[in-house]
């Protein structure tokens, strides 16, 4: 709050016509009654044209590296969009009040067996995610919790106690497990292949189409005297109208101490997703050039990208990222669990269904976990 007298990213006009869509002055979509409209259409619709540019299209090739002109908002920001019917008016802080409001009267008691932490705060784990499922084998044992197994198939027979028959495949044999339970977390195609047969071909071959850009990682590091100021915060965003072909990068070494040396500072940066298809064409060495001329424009001193050439920790493709929740996704998700119905105990994870969050794939496992315990 103490920033906002100082905050410049809007122009006069741009500010204002934020304001008046914060208040409640907003039309009605253009949209036909029932379609879905996009993240784009739905932001400059209730907060300008400039609110949409320099804030929500970072944030959205940030979280999605998506195209805000095909992503669906009831889709991508369902909690976003619902705002707008909560209120007297379409206003969407109108309708955060109300929904913060709700949520206080509906918060449980905190856990006495978690731990305190700051609202908002960020974690990870020392030696990165793959020490949650490692804990995890320890704690049941590698009778219960099967690594590098691969799922071949699903059969479902509801005459017996344990109806489920899933064959996996470990070292190029086959393993067979029963269960009244089954939770897929698979991403959308792996999905759609293990499902044939229990759900019809032309739903799963919608599923197995769910678009999944090409992702870049590239973590580099620098001499701490390279950068304008000292760093502080959790990264930066990147606007497509900067002509910036980085999506953005997170200020690693700054969130976490101790993942280098103090006399540097240690930077994650994402490139490529839905508007930059041609990443996939060129080398990783390409790749890593261009995030490093990037970031000298933007958070170096005039000069260092010759003075300063960085440490290249690590470049990482990932040819499928992160599913595109676009116009039409609704739909999808909608006849897969339709067409899933007539198998209890057969639950819908994953990314492309849950939400792309972290968090949101971790709360979609607690709750599942507590209907497979129920018996629901």
């Amino acid at each position: 709050p103490s920033d906002i007298p100082k905050f410049r990213l809007l122009s006069l006009w741009g500010a204002i016509r934020a304001g008046l869509g914060a208040a409640g002055l907003v039309l009605p979509p253009a949209t036909k009654s029932g379609e879905e409209e996009t993240v784009k259409d739905f932001i400059t619709r209730h907060l300008g044209r400039e609110v949409f540019e320099k804030m929500i299209d970072p944030f959205v090739s940030g979280v999605y590296a998506g195209d805000p002109s095909r992503l669906s908002m009831g889709s991508a920001f369902k909690k976003i969009k619902a705002l707008e019917d909560l209120g007297i008016t379409r206003g969407i802080v109108e309708g955060a009040i109300i929904r913060l409001r709700q949520r206080k009267r509906e918060a449980p008691p905190p856990d006495p067996e978690l731990p305190e932490y700051k609202g908002g705060a960020l974690g990870s784990f020392r030696r990165g995610l793959g020490m949650l499922p490692n804990a995890v084998k320890d704690r049941l044992g590698t009778d219960r919790v099967l690594l590098s197994h691969a799922v071949d198939s699903i059969e479902y027979s509801k005459e017996e106690e344990f109806p489920y028959t899933v064959t996996l495949v470990h070292a190029g044999s086959p393993v067979t497990v029963k269960a009244k339970h089954v939770a897929l977390t698979t991403p959308a195609r792996a999905t759609a292949s293990i499902l044939r047969g229990l759900v019809s071909d032309s739903v799963l071959d919608r599923v197995a189409e769910v678009y999944y850009p090409e992702v870049v990682s590239v973590t580099l590091a620098y001499p701490n005297e390279a950068f304008k100021t000292p760093l502080k915060g959790f990264g930066n965003l990147i606007p497509r109208t900067m002509k910036v072909r980085t999506l953005g990068t997170i200020w690693s070494s700054v969130l976490f101490p101790g993942r280098c040396p103090e006399n540097e500072t240690l930077l994650l940066s994402y490139i490529g997703g839905a508007r930059d298809v041609a990443i996939k064409d060129i080398s990783d060495d390409e790749v890593a050039n261009q995030v490093h001329a990037d970031i000298s424009k933007i958070l170096l001193k005039d000069g260092a990208m010759e003075q300063y050439p960085p440490k290249v920790i690590g470049v990482r493709r990932w040819e499928r990222a992160i599913p595109q929740y676009n116009v039409g996704h609704e739909g999808v998700i909608k006849d897969l669990l339709q067409g899933c119905e007539q198998y209890p105990g057969l639950h819908i994870g994953g990314n492309y269904r849950s939400g792309v969050a972290f968090g949101d794939c971790v709360l979609w496992g607690v709750e599942t976990a507590k209907e497979i315990v129920s018996g629901n």
